[in-house]
């Protein structure tokens, strides 16, 4: 492998019971800003939880959204 190529890992699974940061729930499941823009644009959005400017999301909501979206 070349000093340029980069291995991405696999995904994590969602916990339902966890709570997620929002920059944590991208790493985890590796999810672009194209897959929220589409999700978006069809009216499917990711329940967030705020307290100040941290965003937080239910593991359970997560999985939901991604649910959903992927139906799209």
């Amino acid at each position: 492998m070349s000093a340029q190529t980069k291995r991405r890992s696999e995904p994590s699974m969602v916990d339902p019971q966890a709570l997620y940061s929002l920059p944590e729930f991208k790493r985890v499941t590796r999810l672009g800003p194209s897959f929220f823009r589409r999700a978006k644009a069809a009216g499917v959005e990711l329940p967030m939880l705020r307290a100040g400017r941290c965003k937080f999301i239910r593991g359970r909501d997560a999985i939901e959204f991604i649910e959903r979206a992927a139906a799209i």
